[in-house]
């Protein structure tokens, strides 16, 4: 999300220039078992793994296991579809505001401060003097903080299982700071239930391994790995 951009021909030594979650997924294979946490056990994790970060935005790379090969994304910028009614309120408010409404919009950590915004309001947002969302949520100490918590987390499982379908993936990988620092999204039943809840699909979510990768150098990890490559 920052506003600068760069070309590998503009630096005067060899350089390659690699998205966030590119880079993430090749470095998947260098985190160690310490460093990570199986949320749900797949069947088989051969085939298309999805490398998903969740941070101040939202990014996401498609890992063929088979190939080796890694195809980054930018799907955080697709636009957001509403899963349930309360979903569509927070829609419509986002759309009355800013107008397109982006998955990243709502599933990251820019998502956090937007669904703060509307469940607390903004003088309670203001009281809180720049403190970030994530804090906020899991202090809980306003009303609707809950709330609030539990619509990301759903947002978020429903997200999941729409990708996992979408390209038959056997394994996901999640990874950034909001989805290291909210760990706690992935005990709620609600989360679970917007994940698994995709009949006729069901199944293709169920047999899929989702693991929390809890090194922050993943990405640093990868791009060794990409040097050592080439």
């Amino acid at each position: 999300n920052g506003s600068w951009t760069a070309r590998e021909d503009a630096f005067s030594f060899p350089m390659h220039l690699v998205n966030d979650l590119e880079a993430a997924a090749w470095g998947t294979s260098s985190v160690s078992s310490e460093q990570s946490k199986v949320l749900q056990k797949g069947q088989n994790v051969d085939g298309l793994s999805l490398v998903i970060g969740i941070g101040t935005g939202l990014g996401m790379a498609i890992f063929d296991q088979n190939t080796g090969k890694v195809y980054p994304t930018e799907v955080g910028h697709s636009n957001f579809a509403p899963f349930s009614i309360d979903s569509l309120t927070i829609w419509e408010a986002l759309f009355l505001k800013k107008g397109r409404v982006r998955i990243e919009d709502v599933i990251s950590g820019i998502g956090l401060e937007n669904i703060l915004n509307i469940y607390l309001g903004e003088e309670v947002r203001a009281e809180e003097n720049g403190k970030v969302a994530g804090k906020i949520l899991s202090e809980n100490r306003y009303s609707g903080s809950s709330e609030a918590l539990e619509f990301f987390a759903m947002a978020l499982g429903s997200f999941l299982g729409d990708q996992c379908i979408a390209h038959n993936a056997t394994q996901i990988f999640l990874c950034g700071g909001v989805a290291q620092k909210l760990e706690q999204i992935f005990s709620l039943a609600c989360f679970w239930n917007a994940l698994r809840q995709k009949e006729p699909m069901s199944h293709i979510v169920e047999n899929a391994q989702i693991e929390l990768l809890l090194s922050s150098d993943v990405g640093l990890l990868g791009a060794l790995n990409i040097v050592r490559c080439r």
